[in-house]
Order: structure tokens, then sequence, then C-alpha cells
């Protein structure tokens, strides 16, 4: 077939066809519907050949008589020839010229008044519908064959209807989609403009989750942009919009989107309505009417995955790499006169200038970024740093080089080794490096094995003097646990290879703070100094060494705070090792539980008897109010009077439980044979087990508790 657009379901499949000139090759194939005079339709499927004229259709009849089972050809070169196809209900004749093929009877329908996209259900006649059951809600080809084989008696295959048919079990058991047409309408360049959002992916350094994509179907150039939530998806539409109005003196006429709400707000109907763009909606659900956002956004992924496997780097460099993806995209020669999205958008400005090939470069290969002048430091300071190329800034005029500390360095003066790539693993069985540890670094992992080995085994000094040597020596790679550095501020974090659970460790305990509501953003009066914050960075192993957990802790500058105007009294009590021993004999004799709670993030429950002020968490400011202070709302890590407010909070919790402080250790509270002995924010309770039990339910009320179940040893 030379025009395509007579075929439904078609794909692009280059294809090798043997015809009475010799071989060629098809573009594609899809399905063919023709009809006789007698309005009798059926499908055969049909390649597309364009160098055919459009009003032509070559027919092979053996693959006629393949697609027919029940098909027959009769005739000859002199008379004609028919195929007779009982399972359509008709017969197909072909008049025979003298140097030509033979011309068939049919014309061929296109797939917009084919009877095979109806929406229109027929009612079948009884004897019909009867055929229908009983061949287990068979298809309608199917039940024509049987009609033709004369295995249903009283039913001819031209009694089964074209349309669909009636049935609700179909219905509602085998209900398919209508079939969709490639839409044929062409557009001009900047004329329709089609978006859609993905995501969320990783969260990234500029903490964005998602992914706006733009193109103008005209010329195919496309746009993408990362976003923090969909809901920035306004302004970046209209900033989209008002560059191609500034491009082409125009704005574009459509605007097509998914009816996604980021699309259909208030605002961005506002705007189109005030350029005179058309907004166009797909149905709800219906993803193939977007398709060309659908798909573009489908490039770019796809793109973007093997960006970022091909060079090592980390899934949160995703915004990076879809950037590129679009950068590369939209300079490569496509369908159908071999120009690039790039040209056509661009190609009749006057300062229109070509592709700058010499700007591409493989994406994570080793760079060195010039440092300027201006910020070199130091008597020999280093001239250039090395980074790995995460792309192009919009206009090409610089690179994007990623830096060891985690920032993109925007930069012209780079330097390039296309044949390294840093981030990628080394492969298996490469050769690795020896190193040579000194008997001073031997000694000290010695000396912190033993002690691992020691805490968290449970073992003895004498066990661990009596163990042989290698027992006590680490493999090499215990170095990196012995002598790992801890961040000692942002930018360490920021440096550090296992950044992303430092950083997610931060976000843990900013939330805690949230939820304990510690502080408010405020302007302090004049004159009251706020208290600055910096962060403390550890971790929580497990026995063998390893690392269990990355902990980030957020604490006050309290020795900043000055006696009598920040702070008065300090004090809290400490239980004490004989009320311990007195508990643990009680128990023993009385047969009693004993169980151990410990409340996480205590000392963010004391409460504050005057105001301070502290300056916002480092890495967490609130730039839209930059000079804003936190006021102090709860005591926080790093108080002076921290421990006290704690302790007075937990004090008057068990007192409204009925507890009485104990004259013998502050920290002994006492209710009839219920004990609770405080440590800080561990609690060890005595008691009947309904009774352990309702302490638990109660102070779970108002504190984070974690039960740690009854005392083993």
């Amino acid at each position: 077939c030379g025009d395509k657009s007579f075929l439904t379901g078609y794909r692009e499949e280059a294809v090798d066809v043997t015809t009475a000139n010799g071989v060629v090759r098809t573009e594609g194939v899809g399905v063919l519907t023709l009809a006789t005079p007698d309005a009798v339709s059926f499908d055969i499927e049909c390649h597309y050949l364009p160098s055919l004229p459009h009003d032509t259709a070559l027919l092979s009849a053996n693959q006629l008589l393949g697609a027919y089972r029940d098909a027959t050809l009769t005739g000859s070169a002199d008379d004609g020839y028919a195929v007779h196809l009982p399972s359509a209900g008709g017969v197909l004749r072909a008049v025979c010229e003298e140097g030509v093929l033979p011309r068939l009877n049919v014309a061929p329908i296109r797939p917009e008044a084919s009877p095979s996209v109806s929406a229109m259900l027929v009612t079948p006649t009884a004897p019909v519908m009867t055929l229908h059951l009983r061949l287990g809600h068979a298809g309608r080809s199917a039940m024509r064959s049987v009609a033709a084989a004369g295995h249903a008696p009283g039913v001819a295959p031209e009694d089964i209807p074209r349309e669909a048919i009636d049935c609700e079990g179909c219905m509602r058991g085998q209900f398919k989609a209508l079939p969709r047409t490639e839409s044929t309408t062409k557009y001009d360049v900047g004329e329709c403009l089609v978006v859609d959002t993905a995501g969320p992916f990783e969260d990234t350094e500029r903490d964005c989750k998602y992914l706006l994509a733009m193109r103008d179907v005209g010329s195919g150039f496309g746009w993408v942009q990362p976003m923090a939530k969909r809901g920035d998806a306004n302004k970046y539409i209209r900033e989209t919009i008002k560059f191609i109005k500034r491009i082409h003196k125009v704005a574009p006429r459509i605007f097509r989107s998914d009816n996604a709400k980021e699309f259909t707000s208030e605002s961005v109907m506002s705007f189109l309505h005030e350029e005179g763009v058309e907004d166009q909606q797909s149905a709800p659900y219906a993803h193939s009417a977007n398709g060309s956002a659908e798909r573009y956004v489908g490039i770019i992924k796809s793109k973007a995955c093997a960006l970022l496997r091909g060079s090592g780097l980390d899934a949160e460099h995703w915004d990076e790499a879809a950037a590129y993806a679009c950068d590369t995209h939209n300079v490569l020669p496509c369908k159908p006169d071999g120009r690039s999205p790039h040209d056509r958008f661009f190609g009749h400005l006057r300062s229109f200038k070509p592709v700058q090939w010499h700007k591409l470069k493989a994406f994570g290969c080793r760079a060195y970024v010039a440092v300027p002048m201006e910020l070199r430091k130091g008597t020999l300071p280093d001239k250039a740093l090395p980074g790995v190329f995460v792309g192009m800034q919009p206009g090409w005029a610089a690179w994007r080089i990623l830096l060891g500390d985690g920032q993109v360095k925007v930069s012209r003066d780079v330097r390039f080794n296309e044949s390294v790539f840093p981030m990628l693993p080394a492969p298996v069985g490469a050769p690795v490096a020896e190193e040579e540890y000194t008997d001073e670094q031997l000694q000290h992992i010695e000396r912190a094995a033993q002690q691992a080995a020691l805490v968290g085994m449970g073992g003895s000094a004498m066990q661990a003097a009596s163990a042989p040597r290698e027992s006590l020596v680490p493999p090499k790679d215990a170095v990196s646990w012995v002598h790992e550095h801890l961040p000692e501020n942002i930018a360490d974090v920021r440096a550090s290879p296992n950044r992303k659970h430092w950083q997610q460790a931060m976000r843990e305990e900013m939330a805690s703070h949230v939820a304990h509501g510690t502080w408010r953003l405020d302007y302090p009066p004049v004159g009251t100094k706020a208290l600055g914050a910096r962060w403390v960075f550890d971790l929580k192993r497990t026995p063998d060494g390893g690392v269990q957990r990355y902990k980030a802790r957020l604490v006050i500058k309290g020795y900043n705070q000055r006696p009598g105007e920040d702070f008065d009294e300090v004090y809290a009590p400490a239980s004490k090792s004989v009320a311990f021993r007195t508990m643990v004999a009680i128990a023993a004799h009385e047969d009693l539980e004993l169980e151990h709670l410990d409340v996480k993030t205590a000392v963010l429950h004391g409460e504050l008897d005057r105001e301070l002020y502290m300056e916002q968490p480092p890495g967490f400011e609130d730039h839209s109010h930059p000079t804003a202070k936190c006021l102090l709302l709860k005591s926080i890590y790093g108080l002076k009077q921290a421990a006290r407010a704690w302790y007075l909070k937990l004090k008057g919790e068990l007192e409204r439980l009925g507890f009485t402080q104990s004259s013998i250790d502050e920290t002994l509270y006492i209710r009839g044979k219920l004990w609770v002995l405080v440590h800080v924010d561990d609690f060890l309770v005595m008691g009947k087990t309904e009774e352990t039990a309702w302490v638990k339910a109660e102070l779970s009320k108002v504190f984070d508790v974690k039960d740690l179940e009854a005392v083993k040893r």
C-alpha cells in the first residue's frame, strides 16, 4: 500500500517483500480494510511502501488464500478471476487486461470510516446469540468459520454481524479499547506545545523529584525541567511559551496536556487565555491522546538511564542526565528530512548558529575545571579541580562539572579525558593496589579489633589475649571503619562518599524536631543574641565493626550561654547503683517483672522557663526568612539546662500517675509495689505484669517510648 493512512495498528518494520518486479523493502506494516461493491468488507495485513502511488495497493492472492482458510480461487486470465470468501460473505472479482496486473473490484476504507472502529453494538438474532454462547463467547470471525463449516444449523455466515455483538458478558469480561488511529495532522514549527510530567524520582542535590517535559510538535524540539513539586510546572510553562513567542513572534496556537492538575490550575488557564492559546486536554486515563508527550518522556527517561549506567553516577543525578539527554536529542538528525529539531526550531533566525559538536563530551568522563585567580588560596594553591562532566549550561556557553563535594561547577575553562570515567567501579578481576601498613597502624587495628571482640561479643580480656594473632587483626578493608572520618560540618557531609546516608540522617533529625515542635521562626527583640547551632555526626556499629546506622544530632552551642540570663539551675539527678541492686533483689524475692524502657530524643520533651533564640540549622535555612531566628519552645541538645528540663518534665508526669519520689534516691518513684527507677532517658520498671503494662501504656501516651522488654542480665 502506498498510503499508510489506510492502515490501522501501523508499526514501523522493515521487511523485504518479493513482487513481480523484484525484491523491495517496506517501511512498516498494518491492517488494510477492503470493501466490495456489495458492501462486504474484510481485513488483511498490508505492508507500507512509499514508492507506490497513494491510490494503489498490491494484493497477493496467495496471502489472501492463507489469511482466509475457506477462500477458493477460480477463473482464468481470459475470463477473469474470482476469490470466494464464505466466512466474509462475499466474492472478490478481478478484471484482467493485457499488459497490466489484474484489477480487483474492491476499495480500501480509511480507518475513520471503518466499521471495525465503530463503537456501536448490534443485537444479533436469537440463533446467532445462542451460537455465540455455545461457543463460549467466541469472536465473530470464529463464529463465521463454524457456520461456514456447517456446524451451526440455522445460522449462515452472513447472519453474523460485522459489528460487535451486544453481549453483556463480553462487554464486562472481554472489553477491549477501541482502536486508535495515528494523527496525521501536520503542525507548523511553534504551533503546538505538548507537555507531560514524570516522577517522583530520587531526591537530587537541588531537592528535585519530578521532571517536566515539553515538546514543540512541529519541530520536535524539546525542553526538560527538574522540579521540587508538580505545582512548579506553572512557572516553567509560562517561561517556555514566552520563549517560543520571542523566537517565532507568536505564541503557540495549541497547548496539549494529559488533564493533570498542574496543567489545569487556574493560573495556567488564565495565562493561556491571555496569550490566546487553545487548551486541549486528553480524556482521563487516555494517555495515547497525549502520545507525543508520552513518547518524548519515554525517550528522555531511557536515555538518562543509559547515561547514568554508563557513567557510574548515582540515581540522584538523574536531573543532569535528563538535561543532557534532551540537549543531545535536540541536535540529532531525524525523519522525514534528516534535519535536527534544533535546526527546524531556530533555522529561520538571522543569528542562527550551527550545532557546536565539539562541545559535546562523554557524560561522566574525567574533567578538570580551572580555579579562578580570585578563589585560589594559599602559597601553592590548586589551579584546577578534578570532577566529572555532567552536561551543558543552557545555550551551551559553558560546561557543567560535578566536583567531589557534590557541587556542580559551571565553567568555560575545562579540560577533558574522555577515556576515564572515575565513577565507574573497577571491572571484576582488575588488579587492586595493595596497601602497606606500618607497625603502628597494625597495632592500632589490633587494639580496635580486641575492643570490638570484647564489647560486641561478650568475651573476656583473658580470652582475647590467648586468641591467635590472625583472629585479632581484621582484613585490610577494616581500615575503612577503624579510621573512617566523621564529618565535622555541612561541607564535610557534601564531600563525603557517604553523603546520601548522612543527609538522610539529618533529615530524620529535622523531622523529629518538627514532630516535637522544638521551635518556631520568629524575630528576636533588639539586643537579643541568638545562640549558634551545629551538627554532630556519629556511627552506630554492628559487633563485627560494620556500619549499622548513620546518626546526626542538631545541637545548640550552649557554651555561649550566660549564667543568670540564659539559665539558672542545671542540676539533674542520676540513679545510684544501690537503688538498682535493691530493685533486682526485691524482684527476685517477690517474683516480680523487671522491664527496661527507653525514651527516644528525651531532651526534646523538656520545657523552658525563658525565651531563648537559636540560629537556623545549617543546611536547612528558610531562605524566604533569612534573618529570622528559631524561638525555642522545648529544650534541645547542648543547652545547659536541657537535662534538668527533661527531669522536671518526667517528674511531673510520674507524679501525675500517682508515684511518689523516694527520699533515699531522687530518681526512684514508688506507687505501692510498682517501682520506677530513672537514669537519664532509661527506665527500670518493677511490678506485676499488669502493672508494668499499665505504666508503659501511660508513658507512651506522652513520650516516644521504646520497650526493651524484660531485663535478662
